[in-house]
């Protein structure tokens, strides 16, 4: 015995109500899976003239963010008007100097002494010289003014420096923040340099020349002593004309320094033009390594990669080789945090994405359409955890990454990915918003929870379901119209076959057959009970089909007729005509005929004198195939007035049949019943004519 509360859930899951919601629950997984929390909208874009940039902070500190407006006001100045968010004209600061290559690396933002109110950097070089300002726009106003950082070069391509990665470190443990940056000259070499400038202090350090051309600097403290190093991701740019310095372009290095700039160790070359060395934290098993990622090149073409992990004393503890096997195993590697843990993404050309394991192996996480550019990292929604924000290589798209590098969406926003910069926009709008810069071409874009989230995410849910519900039920209302149609037909068959095999007519042939025993005709005999075992057969083996094929029905009243004209003395002829066109492998209902022969037979041919005809012609028009059964019988008013009549089951069954077939056919079977000869009174005959399209389908 079920318990009735499971006698119940088992009814329920096999009502229609129940399959759908079975059916419906993976749709909602896999649809609730891809439907996206959260959303990225443009709420404002536009075009700055070149070399101009947008830069939003919080100057003031009461939450909301000011807007700097950096362009070249003339020749070797350049202007910084600020404004608030409401539009209002703070400060405008007109700074003499050039910037370097980029002028979104050379404008920055930062908060070195941690009063929540930030201050404007800009780098730029007057003559060889490069300077420092540091503002404080609504405040102090210049805190450094002009200060010297060092000499800068002019090459072949201009002044090609570049600043990069500029950071804020509290190096010397004071409480204020130390200010780091790179700067990466390229044609012109020189300065190759990492800089630390102690802003209450005023004390600047650099570390020696670089040699290589150097991409990034980050700051890690692996050893956890409360000291920083400095790692340097750089690459053999090969700019370097001989004679060659000890550090030089020619080589890659792995540079780590410590908190005087310093080499922790000494650093290790990677010998050859064009080799790539990106060192960046990662931990593994719960210790803290540096990771480097190395691009390996011969003669300038590339052969491998390979990843290591290091100790802080620079020694190798694992090395993992990923062989070059062209364009789709190109790999990008993207340092990142996750749960409070160094780690890095890889990127390959194959447009998967990668997790790199602590056995420096690949995990795949999903797949991009186009590679991607890591940009910014940002609290954009404020949970406490940053997002990544990343922008397609071809700049097509900008994507934004929660935590765990599955969950991500995306917004198409087509800009050129050059001289791009960042940062948040708060006040301007009601929510805060992240400002996106590329080139000259800018986006506001808010970053959000989808409104009505869950609201939507109920009426997609509903929708699957009701969808799934109205799937059931159509599919139980087709099985339940086959079922119908094949009982029907099962009831038919069985009519049909006792139609076949008539009483009257089994009766009064095997006393026929017995007759003809009496008289010792015992041939003759044996002949008669043959085919009468044969239509026998037949009907046995075809009460199950609802089709035969033209043959077997052709037998089968080749059969039947010459049961009925040795019952009846030879009182009538046959004739069977079927036109060449027609093959006789062609489907067709299951006893068509058998039924109007034995109305022809019985009702029309036996009240003739003699002379009985009964002609079966097969043809086909363009668009049937044909079948008709003529008589030259005393025709139907004649035979409805006689009493012998059947009571037309067989017919009634005939055309029940037909109509069942018809139910699932686009194109009917068509049955017309006439006389013969309409100008012979007493003789008029009988002609049935059935049409049978020739695509007709017996599948139920």
């Amino acid at each position: 015995m079920y318990h009735p509360l499971i006698q119940k859930c088992k009814q329920f899951i096999s009502s229609p109500w129940g399959m759908a919601l079975v059916l419906a629950i993976p749709l909602w997984w896999i649809t609730l899976s891809q439907f996206p929390h959260f959303e990225i909208e443009i709420v404002e874009e536009g075009v700055l003239k070149n070399n101009s940039l947008n830069v939003y902070a919080d100057f003031s500190g009461d939450g909301k963010t000011e807007k700097v407006f950096c362009y070249p006001w003339q020749k070797g100045f350049q202007a910084f008007p600020i404004t608030r968010s409401n539009g209002e004209v703070v400060e405008q600061y007109n700074l003499r100097g050039e910037k370097g290559m980029y002028i979104s690396h050379a404008v920055f933002t930062g908060d070195y002494d941690g009063n929540e109110k930030q201050e404007l950097y800009v780098i730029l070089h007057k003559g060889d010289s490069l300077v420092l300002n540091i503002i404080d726009p609504i405040g102090k106003g210049h805190i450094v003014k002009n200060r010297f950082i060092g000499l800068v070069k002019k090459g072949k391509a201009g002044y090609d420096y570049d600043i990069r990665t500029t950071q804020f470190y509290d190096v010397n443990d004071d409480g204020k923040k130390e200010l780091v940056f790179l700067i990466s000259a390229g044609f012109s070499i020189y300065p190759r340099c990492v800089f630390l400038y102690d802003i209450v202090n005023d004390n600047l350090r650099k570390s020696d020349h670089l040699g290589a051309y150097p991409h990034e600097l980050r700051i890690s403290d692996i050893n956890s002593d409360g000291e920083p190093e400095f790692v340097i991701t750089n690459f053999a740019s090969a700019n370097m004309s001989p004679p060659l310095l000890e550090y030089n372009d020619q080589n890659a290095y792995l540079w780590v320094l410590d908190k005087k700039l310093n080499p922790l160790f000494p650093p290790k070359v990677f010998e050859g033009a064009t080799q790539f060395i990106k060192i960046f934290p990662f931990t593994s098993e719960s210790e803290n390594y540096w990771g480097v990622f190395h691009k390996c090149a011969s003669n300038y073409e590339e052969i491998g990669r390979l990843f290591y992990l290091l100790n802080y004393k620079g020694e190798i503890i694992k090395k993992q080789h990923y062989k070059y096997k062209g364009y789709n195993s190109y790999l990008t590697v993207i340092p990142v945090k996750e749960n409070n843990k160094d780690g890095a993404l890889v990127y390959k050309r194959n447009k998967n994405l990668y997790r790199l394991d602590h056995d420096l192996n690949l995990k795949k996480i999903t797949k991009f359409d186009e590679g991607l550019v890591i940009i910014k990292k940002e609290d954009l929604d404020h949970d406490g955890e940053d997002e990544v924000v990343m922008l397609s290589r071809k700049g097509r798209y900008i994507y934004v990454f929660r935590n765990d590098f599955k969950n991500y969406v995306k917004t198409e926003i087509k800009c050129i990915p050059s001289d791009i910069s960042t940062s948040l926009v708060i006040g301007k709008y009601n929510e805060s918003a992240l400002y996106f810069q590329a080139g000259n071409t800018w986006f506001d874009l808010i970053y959000r929870k989808v409104s009505y989230y869950y609201l939507k995410s109920l009426v997609l849910i509903l929708g699957i379901y009701l969808a799934m519900s109205l799937l059931v039920w159509i599919i139980q209302h087709l099985t339940a119209g086959r079922d119908r149609r094949r009982k029907q037909m099962a009831e038919l068959q069985l009519s049909n076959w006792k139609n076949q095999l008539d009483p009257h007519f089994t009766f009064n042939t095997l006393n026929s057959v017995g007759a003809v025993i009496l008289t010792e005709d015992r041939d003759k005999a044996y002949d008669f009970f043959t085919r009468f075992s044969k239509l026998v057969r037949y009907a046995l083996e075809a009460s199950n089909r609802v089709s035969v094929s033209l043959n077997d029905e052709i037998h089968f009243i080749e059969l039947y007729l010459q049961l009925e004209q040795f019952r009846f003395d030879d009182k009538f002829k046959y004739t069977i005509e079927v036109a060449n066109d027609i093959s006789r492998a062609t489907p067709v209902p299951k006893m068509l005929l058998q039924t109007y022969v034995e109305n022809a037979v019985r009702h029309g041919l036996m009240d003739r004198d003699n002379k009985g005809l009964l002609l079966i012609n097969i043809s086909s028009d363009k668009h049937h195939h044909v079948f008709q059964v003529i008589d030259n019988g005393i025709g139907r008013l004649a035979s409805s007035r006689k009493r012998r009549l059947s009571n037309g089951i067989g017919m009634k069954a005939m055309q029940d049949y037909f109509n069942l077939l018809n139910s699932i056919n686009r194109k009917n079977i068509s049955i017309d019943i006439g006389d013969f000869d309409e100008t012979n009174s007493k003789y008029p005959g009988t002609v049935v004519t059935i049409k049978i399209p020739n695509d007709f389908s017996y599948e139920l």
